[in-house]
């Protein structure tokens, strides 16, 4: 398969990490060193106003909900810049319904949480970090 230039991204101001493609492929994100994450309409090769702002730390995982109504990211809750070092992970939900806000967030990792996959029926987060694998009830909020 030969690739192509879907779009020239706007150069971030730290290092792109994760990229994620929504079912379907009418979204696609990318997050980044800062803590950023960008959702883009795929049609049109330009950000959403969505703004998902809110992790402290490098976004190492994304994953979109089947219907696309949200966006799971994962990071680290606590984290020192100076020495790298993430002493708890997070876990967060973000609508993808509205501005953005987020659903829920879930700390549970000794480590930076990272790889993340959701069940096809959206129940289910399973999240990776600090060598244990954890799951979650997006259902029941835990």
């Amino acid at each position: 398969a030969t690739p192509y230039i879907a779009a020239y991204l706007r150069p971030p101001d730290a290092p792109v990490n994760v990229v994620a493609f929504a079912p379907g492929g009418s979204l696609w994100a990318r997050a980044d060193d800062a803590g950023d994450i960008i959702v883009w309409d795929a049609a049109a090769r330009a950000p959403t106003p969505l703004a998902l702002d809110g992790h402290a730390a490098p976004v190492n995982g994304l994953a979109f909900a089947a219907d696309s109504s949200f966006l799971a990211s994962a990071s680290c809750a606590e984290y020192e810049t100076a020495t790298d070092t993430c002493r708890r992970g997070e876990v967060a939900l973000w609508s993808l319904v509205g501005d953005g806000a987020p659903l829920a967030r879930w700390a549970g990792h000794s480590d930076r949480a990272g790889a993340l996959a959701l069940s096809a029926d959206n129940r289910y987060l399973a999240s990776i970090g600090g060598g244990t694998l954890l799951v979650w009830d997006v259902a029941a909020g835990t």
